[in-house]
């Protein structure tokens, strides 16, 4: 079972808690949308599959690997390292959908907005789930 832990975000009441960084998001508070999450999953499928399951990719092997981590940290290995017989192969966008899909898969919920293809902003977005 996965359980969330408060992160000080802008858009919400100030919450200091060990691991808070400055003007960081939350991802439990919803950073992707469902639409994009769904776009992400096809991209997984036809990506990821030949070496990951979505097993893999969650629950405890997902939060020990990702807990405090940022969604920039986990943009760069798709980015640089995935898929790992062609890095490089997927889009900036596709990246950001299959980011979505795991974010999704790991039980953050959906929010109104998509995740941008641009670590900047990713650098903001604290995976702030523990086991």
């Amino acid at each position: 079972m996965l359980t969330w832990v408060a992160v000080q975000s802008p858009v919400q009441s100030p919450v200091q808690s060990a691991g808070s960084v400055q003007g960081s998001t939350a991802a439990s508070l919803g950073v992707y949308t469902d639409a994009q999450a769904d776009r992400g999953k096809t991209a997984f499928a036809t990506y990821c599959t030949g070496c990951h399951t979505v097993a893999s990719q969650s629950g405890e092997s997902f939060s020990k690997k990702w807990n405090g981590a940022t969604a920039a940290d986990l943009y760069k290995v798709l980015t640089e390292d995935m898929p790992k017989d062609d890095p490089g192969a997927l889009t900036p966008k596709e990246r950001a959908d299959v980011l979505a899909f795991l974010l999704k898969t790991n039980g953050f919920p959906a929010g109104t907005a998509e995740l941008v293809p641009d670590p900047e902003p990713l650098k903001k977005i604290v995976l702030d789930v523990i086991k």
